[in-house]
């Protein structure tokens, strides 16, 4: 099911995603919360975005986020939840039309982000922005925001375990660094085991290489589907 479980923190804070083999191999979302405040001809605008599991994930993250601003004159939401960005939705909360909750989604969608979601807050600050420069001001919080949130892609790989002689840890080990998987964690005891995350396109080489540098004696454990970062935010 799209969009289903949690993201979980991943290495420095970035989240991964459980994946099925059905989802896309990749996705463009953010690495964290971030907020960053803007002022605009004495109003305040304070944009908050988050990386968010599916669409009740993205509402009960909206929810508490409009929790924190209960006096604010309007909290306008957004999100695209889904790894194809299935759910879109947006409000103007109390804004003219088409002045706030559309520009901050056109935002996201065109920075090609799903499991997103955005709340701009607003405090009135006594001077009428005119319908050009609302759209201005939401779609600025929020694009400021989105940087400071560290987009990033997601690339599907599989979770699993390498079971390997002492011998064979070495080259085993370098060639592993050499592409860049990923090694979670490590165990010796009679053997070494290696708990991997490995992008799709190379997870057909790990047995393989694997076993040329061990005559034959490595074992690969194929695990669950899971996104991490492909590149750094």
């Amino acid at each position: 099911m799209t969009g289903r479980g949690a993201a979980v923190p991943g290495p420095g804070g970035t989240p991964t995603w459980p994946a099925t083999a059905a989802d896309p191999p990749a996705f463009r979302s953010v690495t964290r919360e971030a907020e960053v405040e803007l002022e605009i001809r004495r109003s305040r605008f304070i944009a908050r975005v988050a990386p968010v599991a599916g669409r009740e994930g993205a509402e009960a993250w909206l929810e508490e986020a409009r929790a924190r601003h209960p006096r604010a004159t309007h909290n306008v939401p957004a999100f695209i939840a889904g790894f194809r960005g299935e759910w879109r939705w947006c409000s103007d909360a109390g804004e003219p039309s088409g002045t706030a909750g559309r520009p901050v989604l056109e935002v996201l969608e065109r920075a090609g982000l799903v499991q997103v979601a955005v709340l701009v807050t607003r405090y009135f600050g006594g001077v009428k922005l005119g319908a050009a420069g609302l759209v201005r001001a939401y779609a600025g919080a929020c694009a400021a925001a989105v940087q400071a949130a560290g987009p990033v892609t997601y690339r599907r790989g599989r979770r699993g375990r390498l079971e390997l002689p002492y011998a064979a840890y070495g080259p085993v080990r370098a060639w592993l660094e050499e592409q860049a998987i990923a090694i979670l964690d490590e165990s010796f005891d009679t053997g070494v085991s290696l708990d991997l995350w490995v992008p799709e396109d190379l997870e057909a080489q790990v047995p393989a290489q694997a076993r040329e540098r061990s005559a034959g004696q490595a074992s690969w454990q194929p695990g669950p589907w899971e996104y991490r970062a492909a590149e750094p935010a």
